[in-house]
């Protein structure tokens, strides 16, 4: 065999392992990726109900702000129902995201501990505001 033939047969192998290598680390990568999403989406899944409890938290807070605006500020007493519901299903929800619960067809863990103490802020200062809302 001659010595062109010889760096033929190595350039034709190494243009093979090119190709081969160029077509698995991007596998390989992608796998990894996917690994890792994996993994982090089930850490994180349980963080899913409590997020959506708190939004719906905040969108209470909102609803409440706009009844007792329409109550007190513009004196519609029609509208005192719905406030008095709206208050009851906040300190409802509250409740649940504090020490956990039954909410929406699913069960809710208690809140983690690295949020607790703005759940106990919270827990007083609602305390403080829910009897002038009623």
């Amino acid at each position: 065999m001659s010595k062109k033939n010889i760096l033929t047969n190595i350039w034709k192998f190494s243009a093979t392992r090119s190709v081969a290598l160029m077509l698995i680390i991007p596998t390989v990568g992608s796998l990894v990726a996917l690994i890792t999403f994996y993994f982090f989406l089930n850490q994180t899944k349980g963080d899913v109900m409590f997020i959506d409890v708190a939004s719906r938290q905040r969108i209470l807070s909102e609803q409440i702000g706009n009844y007792v605006h329409m109550v007190y500020d513009m004196g519609q007493e029609d509208d005192r129902e719905p406030l008095r519901e709206l208050v009851v299903a906040f300190d409802q929800y509250l409740a649940i995201i504090d020490q956990g619960g039954e909410i929406m067809g699913r069960r809710l863990s208690p809140s983690p501990p690295e949020i607790r103490d703005k759940i106990d802020i919270g827990k007083q200062l609602w305390k403080d505001l829910m009897p002038a809302l009623l």
